[in-house]
């Protein structure tokens, strides 16, 4: 979803889905999306280190169902594209 939009909207795996057909059309569960993905790593980084600081700012507990959304898939890409 972060390589497409930043959102702080709770998501249920729906509405996960539902949001990625409004930018990749083909898009279900069983779709390989990487090539579609993968030239907007930088900006889904972006995207997830800002949603990390607003869950932060508003009290949330990190790794937890509070702080829905949130990643740190973003820590593992940064450092293999080192």
């Amino acid at each position: 979803m972060l390589h497409y939009e930043l959102t702080t909207a709770e998501l249920t795996s729906n509405k996960t889905i539902e949001r990625l057909q409004t930018h990749c059309h083909k898009y279900d569960k069983n779709y390989d999306i990487y090539d579609d993905i993968k030239s907007n790593a930088s900006k889904a980084i972006e995207n997830a280190k800002k949603l990390e600081k607003y869950q932060i700012e508003n009290g949330k507990k990190l790794q937890s169902i509070e702080a829905n959304p949130y990643t740190e898939m973003y820590k593992l890409v940064e450092e293999l594209m080192k």
